[in-house]
């Protein structure tokens, strides 16, 4: 059956349901034959293109630098915040930065990043700096208990986008970038340095925020690149910070995958993403042809969506919706 409200652009989508979690299912997919092959070469097409929206995950790491979680709560403002935080201890200096691939669109200021805290409890000192959903990249600080967060904004920048947050002794030092290379200070204008000085007290925390800024609605939040820098202790630690009863996410992590079948019954495959299913809104994925490699890409009889790994398996449940599937050329 075919959804008609999630849609990325016209009327339908396709619900894909994988459960991986028995203890004998390792992979679930879902195959479309076609009548007779296709050529996907044809008008010099070398791309195929589709999206994916996943739904909520808890927290998942998946693989190293790549996360999927996901948070509500009102805001991360005034002088109290509500939101959920994964986090290590930070002994003296030491900075975190974080490329925002996605961040659900459960309102305008629904928000992801990377934040330094001292304490704990909502109104505890902070310097964060978060991608908001409508593309605005915000330097957000509290510089001292119960007093009032003060915001900097870079807007228009859309996703995904980097961001980063440094610890020099008790200054703070807010920086975006587009390519996780070449940084430069948030704000309307990059040339005016984006700092604050917080006293805080050792350890304090640094980590993963993300709040969904509607304390009734979950927001899907996924990162790559993350890295941390300076003395950190513990694993890392989910916790909700301020008045909201966090909802438990709605999708076990596990991997996504294209597959495609030629009339020789051989087989190409192509992982997405590893957070894509913790994604929150449609993703464009594009497949360069040159990553389906064996096969016979004039002669296609099957293609096939599918969930998991049978060679690692991690035994995710959930719901993944995939929409407009094409090919075609990818422009430079």
């Amino acid at each position: 059956y075919t959804e008609h409200t999630i849609v990325e652009q016209g009327t339908q989508s396709a619900p894909i349901y994988y459960r991986n979690s028995t203890s004998d299912t390792f992979n679930s997919e879902v195959s479309l034959p076609f009548d007779s092959p296709v050529n996907l070469k044809a008008n010099g097409a070398d791309t195929l293109k589709l999206y994916y929206r996943g739904r909520a995950v808890t927290y998942a790491q998946p693989s190293p630098g790549v996360v999927a979680m996901s948070g509500q709560g009102a805001d991360i403002t005034g002088s109290s915040d509500d939101f959920r935080f994964v986090y290590k201890q930070l002994s003296g200096n030491g900075s975190i930065i974080a490329r925002v691939d996605s961040i659900q669109n459960t309102n305008p200021w629904a928000k992801a990043g990377v934040m330094i805290r001292d304490t704990l409890d909502p109104n505890s000192a902070h310097a964060t700096v978060v991608l908001a959903s409508n593309g605005t990249v915000q330097f957000q600080s509290r510089e001292t208990k119960d007093g009032t967060t003060t915001n900097k904004d870079s807007a228009g920048l859309g996703n995904p986008y980097w961001v980063k947050i440094t610890r020099s002794g008790s200054t703070f030092t807010a920086q975006q970038s587009e390519d996780g290379i070449n940084w430069i200070n948030v704000g309307p204008d990059p040339n005016i340095a984006s700092t604050v000085t917080i006293a805080m007290t050792n350890p304090v925390y640094i980590g993963l925020a993300v709040t969904s800024h509607n304390a009734a609605q979950l927001a899907a939040a996924t990162f790559s690149g993350v890295e941390v820098s300076g003395s950190t202790t513990g694993d890392w630690t989910v916790k909700n910070i301020g008045a909201t009863e966090q909802s438990e996410g709605e999708n076990t992590i596990d991997l996504m995958y294209l597959a495609l079948e030629d009339n020789a019954s051989k087989r190409a495959r192509v992982y997405a993403p590893a957070n894509a299913v913790g994604s929150g809104d449609f993703i464009p994925w594009l497949i360069p042809y040159d990553q389906l490699t064996g096969i016979d890409l004039t002669k296609i009889t099957t293609l096939i969506i599918g969930f998991g790994d049978t060679s690692a398996p991690l035994k995710g449940d959930g719901l993944v919706y995939i929409d407009d599937i094409s090919r075609g050329h990818a422009l430079e």
